[in-house]
């Protein structure tokens, strides 16, 4: 502790600020990574739902949809 960390009431050692810096620059990697793949896995079940989803050709429009 210094004496500048006594006047303003402070606890912190040297060298926390960068510390903290650090791990705060560690969670936005890590919530920016996070939020990237929470955006593809939702791109990719909106495509898998497209494929999922017959096309209308005017031929399919003209099949019986029995099967007798």
């Amino acid at each position: 502790r210094t004496p500048a960390d006594s006047k303003l009431g402070g606890d912190h050692c040297r060298g926390s600020t960068s510390l903290e810096l650090y791990r705060g620059s560690l969670l936005q990697l890590a919530a920016q990574r996070l939020q990237k793949i929470l955006k593809w896995r939702i791109i990719r079940l909106f495509i898998d739902l497209l494929t999922l989803i017959p096309k209308r050709t005017p031929t399919s429009r003209l099949l019986p949809l029995s099967n007798s």
